[in-house]
């Protein structure tokens, strides 16, 4: 085992991840390193947003497995090598099409009820 790819997964376990999700996570960065040749740690900005629209638009994976690369991608490059890019501050909600506001789920007359009832704290 490599140790960058030891460092993820102890970064993964330390935040209280499961089993599977550090699996799949270790997963999606190491076919992102398989998809360029390269090490992750090498990759630019570029190339990881690449290799995430040929996720999509190429091989056209399941919204669900999109978002787990997303997401093992972030983390790997956010948490374990701390470089805050552009390309991954996409919402996995976003990037799996599904809509992150909650204005129709609760009426408006909903919102006054849960005002009245907590005091004016909602």
């Amino acid at each position: 085992m490599t140790p960058l790819r030891q460092r993820i997964m102890h970064n993964l376990q330390l935040r209280g991840y499961s089993d599977r999700t550090v699996e799949a996570y270790v997963r999606a960065v190491a076919q992102l390193a398989q998809f360029h040749h390269a090490s992750p740690d090498q990759l630019s900005e570029e190339q990881v947003r690449q290799y995430l629209l040929h996720l999509s638009t190429v091989q056209k994976v399941a919204r669900g497995t999109h978002t787990i690369a997303l997401c093992g991608i972030k983390f790997f490059y956010k948490e374990t090598l701390a470089r805050p890019w552009s390309v991954l501050d996409v919402s996995p909600l976003r990037a799996a099409g599904i809509s992150t506001s909650l204005g129709s789920v609760i009426s408006p007359a909903d919102k006054e009820e849960m005002r009245t009832t907590t005091g004016g704290r909602a």
